[in-house]
Parts: C-alpha cells; structure tokens; sequence
C-alpha cells in the first residue's frame, strides 16, 4: 500500500543542482530534492575543494537540520494543484508538498547543453600513456577530451562530451559511436598497446581494447557552480551554522 505524506512550507527550493542546494544552504529554505544533479567526481571549484564532495556535504548539512526531507529517494514528481508539488518515491510512498512560493532549479531550457560521460575499460595500455590521454582535446562538443586517474594495465577512463538536449538520443551520439571515436582519438594521439619484445618476430604493439561501462548525464552547469561557490556565503540559518561550526564549513571538501 502506498504511504502518503503531507508537506506544509511557505518558500521551498524545488531542484538537486549545486546551486539549489548552496540557495538552500545559505538562506535557510527547505529543499525539495528532485533530478539530483551531482558533478563530476574531479571536478573542483576555484578554491581546489571536490565538487561532487561539496555537494555530498551540503545535502547532509540540510537533512541533518530537517530541511531536505525527500533525499534521493525521489523518483519522479508533479504539479498536481495550485501550490501543490507531489513527490513519488522510489519504492511505495508519495509526498505532497504546499508552499506559498516556489524558487525552481528543476527546469533546463531545450537548448542548452548536457554533460555527457562516457566510463570505458581499456585494455592494454600502459601507465606511461595517462598523460599523453588527459591532455587530448578535440574542440569537438562529442568526445571534447578525456579524464582518467592514473592506472596500470587495465584503465578505467571518462570521455566528456557536451550534447544539446535535443540530440541526447540520437543515434550518433549514443554510447557505441562514443567508444568508437574515442578509441579512433587515443590511437591518433599514438596511444597504442603494451609492448611485447618476442625472441622471434621482433617487438609487438597489442592494439587497444575498449568496453562501454557506463554512461552519465547531467545539466551543464558548470559556470552556475563556480559562481556560487567562488563566494563561499555563509548560511544565514541559526541551525545550519550550529551544523557548520560542528562539521566544519561544506565548501571546504
């Protein structure tokens, strides 16, 4: 049976970027979380603090003062009624949230762009070859650059791509086509197979290998971000601040 619970705020913030949640933070207002946009795990802030980090924090300090009471339990939502917002969790509960007003960092205009992120297994190449990878950079929007942390024989790597909304499903954007350029970029920039020094045949480069892991999608917001966090704004909230001066400042990770 499903679970229903009923919300009553006067201002909410109804989104899951950084940016909703720095807003929520920094005035107090309690924060719907919906479509929890979490940045890439290596991407920093003009400070040199983890992105992703600073947003893991944030969420924690929020829920940990009442004011981040959906989570990431959310699975979807709508707009059932004037001021009212229901939240379908992910297993069987519903929220109903009535607010007087509404600051929205759910919605993303049909042409701007996403962040798209291609994980690969690569096999076969050698730690010698990390640098060479992280400093390609096509000038392409599809398969612009790489990111990778340094590994051995088997590396794991992250191709970064920005997409406009309206091509995300398109066959040529897709995962396979990713692979397929990306692995074309890594031998163009003479990143080849470990070497092998046979006694008969002489020395052998292995070609490379490449497997789709995964792929993630997220708003491009990457300027939103580090405008809000180059401020470093202090919350305005009693509780909040309690919270910080307990763990320590959220921008700081």
């Amino acid at each position: 049976m499903e679970k229903l619970e009923k919300l009553t705020y006067d201002t909410i913030i109804l989104g899951g970027t950084l940016e909703a949640l720095v807003h929520s933070y920094v005035e107090g207002i309690p924060l719907i979380m919906v479509n929890p946009q979490i940045p890439f795990y290596l991407d920093v802030d003009i400070h040199g603090s983890n992105k992703s980090k600073v947003w893991a924090k944030l969420s924690f300090f929020l829920s940990y003062a009442g004011l981040n009471p959906v989570g990431l339990k959310a699975g979807s939502y709508r707009f059932d009624e004037e001021n009212v917002v229901t939240v379908f969790g992910k297993s069987a509960y519903k929220i109903e949230v009535q607010y007087n007003n509404i600051i929205r960092y759910d919605e993303i205009n049909p042409t701007e762009k996403l962040r798209v992120f291609d994980y690969l297994k690569v096999l076969n190449i050698t730690r010698d070859h990390i640098s060479i990878i992280n400093e390609i950079n096509s000038g392409d929007d599809f398969i612009n650059h790489f990111r990778t942390d340094a590994g051995t024989a088997i590396t794991q790597i992250c191709a970064v791509s920005s997409i406009k909304q309206e091509d995300i499903n398109k066959e040529e954007y897709g995962e396979i086509y990713a692979r397929l350029k990306s692995v074309d970029m890594l031998k163009s920039a003479g990143v080849f197979g470990f070497i092998e020094n046979k006694k008969e045949g002489g020395i052998r480069k292995h070609l490379i290998k490449a497997t789709s892991l995964k792929r993630e999608v997220i708003f491009d917001t990457v300027e939103e971000e580090d405008k809000v966090l180059e401020q470093r704004t202090e919350t305005k909230s009693a509780l909040l601040q309690k919270i910080t001066n307990m763990f320590g400042s959220p921008y700081v990770a």
